[in-house]
């Protein structure tokens, strides 16, 4: 079985779009702090932010928040240890 690979040609208010919105990304102020510093900078400016190199938007943040403050302290400092994309990850799968 073969599959057809469908192109979509964007159009340049499209790519326009997609300019602006990685130079507004390149721009954005950078958090400073821990990861867990940075991960409640996001979610308290309601702005996207990349942390270790990955673009963490408000709704990620607030879930990895809410998993990190259920925690105990031994397991904040499991999960604080983590790089930030397992980090999303463990929170996404708790939190659904």
């Amino acid at each position: 079985m073969t599959h057809i690979h469908v192109m979509k040609i964007d159009t340049e208010a499209e790519q326009t779009h997609r300019d602006n919105l990685a130079d507004a990304v390149r721009h954005s102020p950078k958090p400073a702090g821990s990861t867990i510093e940075k991960v409640r900078w996001v979610k308290a400016n309601h702005q996207c932010a990349r942390i270790g190199g990955v673009l963490v938007d408000d709704a990620t943040a607030n879930a990895i928040c809410a998993v990190y403050d259920a925690l105990d302290d031994v397991n904040k400092a499991k999960l604080a240890a983590l790089p930030i994309r397992q980090m999303a990850a463990v929170a996404w799968k708790l939190v659904k």
